[in-house]
């Protein structure tokens, strides 16, 4: 669930937790202490303010998206039109501006991690 460059990394974020559940089946939830406790670490450990940054930002495309998707539309003067139609001529650099964002956060990521042949990483008890 926290993981930046997990397997799991680009579900949408309200549906993280029922993906990764019906991947992994057991007698746990995430209401567990241990699992509550788990996921508290792994944000301190991965969270600084940017990666919070580039996950509230990641969290807002998937809303505009989400929007873009049911939204209908209405022209006039109180009408949606124009807003969508603004929207679709910004696109191209809302995604540019994002990939940037996150190229910041996986180089931020990688700072200090021991790397081996082929770019793969060390696992953590390697190091």
């Amino acid at each position: 669930m926290i993981s930046p460059t997990g397997a799991y990394c680009n579900v949408p974020e309200e549906d993280k937790e029922e993906v990764l559940l019906a991947d992994f089946p057991g007698e746990y939830s995430t209401e567990d202490e241990v699992i509550i406790k788990a996921l508290e670490k792994l944000k301190f450990l991965y969270h600084s303010p940017t990666f919070q940054y580039y996950l509230d930002n990641k969290l807002l495309l998937e809303k505009l998206g989400k929007f873009a998707r049911t939204a209908n539309i209405t022209a006039g003067r109180d009408g949606n039109f124009s807003a969508l139609q603004n929207q679709i001529k910004s696109v191209g650099k809302t995604i540019q501006e994002f990939k940037q964002l996150e190229k910041t956060v996986l180089q931020e990521l990688n700072e200090g991690r021991a790397r081996v042949k082929g770019d793969k990483r060390l696992a953590y008890d390697q190091m």
